[in-house]
């Protein structure tokens, strides 16, 4: 669109004119496309096929953080499945949080394609608590010795609720999870379910310790207050598993819709987050990377909702092309 009022005048000349859009299910056929020279660039690179990207010739890779951060969920309900919930005690949450390797799982589960953090949100949002994103030390002696004190009126069996097909190795990231708690004498019963019945398991409030990822669209940490921390109800907490209710915390979480004084409005959102990270409901794992593919010549930047922004793109001439002009 010549007139578009994006341009502001500064069209590029080597800006993209047309699309032509290929939807091809298959993970491996799209690389294949891309290397074969019938695709020009891909979106969903599975990272399974990165190595094999990085040694091909005239393809470039793009990667950036995803508007998405996984994390586990935490039923502090007194009981689970009629005996005492072993996660009700706060020493046992605390177990899990610094005895989950974030760091092994990044290298080798996500093969280097996520970004380990202690914030339960992507970078970038309104609100962002960057002190506390300090990932605690993993101390396993004081893991087992948490879990000790705890299994003395619960059992030191867990179920794991996770998605198989709904986050990048969302399954692979749960026994990796499931064999790291052991070490610190907890049993992991690991279920897998499609994302439909794996997300009306934890909306339910039935799973005891699940897998969840979760995305800003507004880029402001009052979606992830009103949808994860607060107490559940027809209207809001619609995504709280856990359990978890502090109606103080409710009224300052309700406070953050009526304050538009930046000042004001940051003290109330550090203050939830502060709150949040003291009952440790979640457990933060990391964010998910993007990873583009695209050919020589082209330029497409990351985009963290993961819907590139075609208008800044750019195609350059490869020499092979420019000579044969």
């Amino acid at each position: 669109n010549e007139s578009h009022w994006g341009w502001r005048g500064t069209k590029p000349d080597n800006r993209i004119s047309s699309i032509t859009y290929r939807p091809i299910r298959s993970a491996k056929e799209r690389i294949t496309a891309l290397l074969d020279g019938s695709a020009d660039f891909v979106q969903d690179v599975p990272i399974s096929e990165l190595e094999v990207l990085r040694q091909a010739p005239n393809i470039k890779l793009a990667v950036g953080p995803e508007n998405r951060v996984i994390f586990l969920g935490l039923s502090i309900k007194p009981e689970y499945n009629e005996k005492p919930n072993l996660l009700a005690n706060p020493g046992a949450r605390e177990a899990l949080a610094i005895a989950v390797d974030r760091r092994a799982i990044q290298r080798d589960v996500m093969l280097g394609q996520s970004i380990p953090t202690a914030v339960l949100a992507p970078p970038g949002i309104n609100g962002f608590p960057f002190d506390l994103d300090n990932i605690p030390p993993r101390d396993l002696e004081k893991a087992r010795l948490l879990v000790k004190n705890a299994t003395a009126k619960a059992t030191n069996r867990l179920t794991l609720d996770c998605p198989n097909n709904r986050y990048v190795n969302d399954a692979a990231i749960c026994q990796a999870i499931a064999r790291q708690l052991t070490e610190i004498g907890l049993k992991i019963d690991v279920k897998l379910r499609p994302k439909g019945a794996h997300f009306r398991t934890v909306r339910s409030g039935k799973s005891q310790l699940f897998l969840l990822g979760w995305g800003v669209p507004t880029f402001d940490s009052a979606y992830i207050f009103t949808n994860l921390f607060h107490t559940r109800t027809t209207r809001l907490g619609t995504w709280n598993g856990t359990g978890f209710s502090d109606p103080e915390l409710d009224k300052q979480i309700a406070s953050l819709s009526q304050l538009t004084e930046s000042g004001g409005r940051a003290r109330e959102m550090s203050y939830i987050w502060q709150t949040a990270r003291e009952n440790r409901i979640y457990i933060p794992i990391h964010v998910q990377t993007l990873v583009y593919a695209m050919r020589e010549g082209v330029d497409i930047k990351v985009d963290i909702s993961n819907a590139p922004k075609l208008k800044h793109a750019t195609i350059t001439p490869t020499d092979h092309e420019a000579k044969s002009q």
